[in-house]
């Protein structure tokens, strides 16, 4: 699992193998499935979902929700304007400095990104993205709380590699870089003060995981009950409530009620 890999360090891909080995994205305006990635980085919190996002279901906005979502919003909007500033005083990238992999670059915040995992297209913006002097693209992703965590989210996790994958699909033929490094940044909610961070190479054993997260997510997400145990203390806080047909494993599959074919009947 996701969470298993904050303490494994192999060796990185290389920014341009990495997305070379990624598939092309095809060249047409009719998706069968269009995800955000934070939607799927929630396959972290719990498999199933995957199944409400497909479906729409309604979440469940506890009040604790939604103040989280504004405060996190008002914090990203206050970054958003420091960052802008900053980059207006910088020059414009040239073809030459974009494949300089070692001169410093710095993008917009909020930077668009696409990953295609057939059939299934996934998209995203990412908060903080750089190039430094060592050749290295770092990919931050900041999230607001109240105290510094012990390790990562799983969730926040995969958001951050699919963030990384999607960099590397969507830049490779027009940037060079050496390798991708994430971030995730924490700060806190009230002050907006840096909490600490947490990072490392995106590598191979990580894009392995995303890969394998993305196959899973895929699957629930088309209806094929893949029987994940689910935990009994996230159903509790989970934000789709009661009416989830996988609460804590307690009720028949979606299969099991003849809702859904296996994947191979699709």
């Amino acid at each position: 699992m996701a969470e298993d890999l904050i303490i494994i360090e192999d060796k990185p891909i290389s920014f341009r193998t990495l997305g070379k080995t990624l598939p092309k994205l095809p060249k047409t305006k009719k998706w069968k499935f269009i995800v955000k990635v934070s939607e799927f980085s929630q396959f972290g919190f719990c498999p199933y979902t995957a199944w409400h996002f497909s479906h729409g279901t309604i979440p469940i906005l506890r009040p604790k929700i939604e103040q989280a979502r504004t405060v996190g919003k008002i914090v990203h909007d206050k970054l958003d304007r420091e960052h802008e500033k900053k980059i207006a005083m910088l020059p414009k990238a040239t073809e030459k400095t974009r494949l300089d992999r070692y001169k410093p670059l710095a993008f917009s915040r909020n930077l668009s990104v696409c990953l295609y995992h057939r059939p299934f297209l996934y998209l995203g913006k990412i908060d903080d993205v750089r190039r430094e002097a060592d050749g290295n693209f770092y990919i931050t992703d900041d999230k607001t709380t109240k105290h510094l965590p012990d390790r990562p989210w799983p969730d926040q996790l995969l958001q951050v590699w699919a963030y990384c994958a999607g960099m590397a699909s969507t830049y490779w033929r027009r940037y060079n870089a050496r390798y991708l490094c994430w971030q995730i940044r924490y700060l806190d909610k009230v002050n907006r003060e840096a909490l600490g961070e947490y990072g490392g190479f995106y590598s191979r054993t990580r894009h392995e995981t995303l890969l394998g997260s993305l196959e899973n997510f895929e699957a629930i997400y088309q209806g094929n009950d893949s029987g994940f145990e689910v935990n009994p203390n996230k159903c509790k806080v989970c934000k789709f409530g009661d009416g989830c047909p996988f609460k804590a494993r307690n009720q028949p599959t979606l299969l099991e009620l003849g809702k859904f074919k296996p994947l191979d009947e699709f």
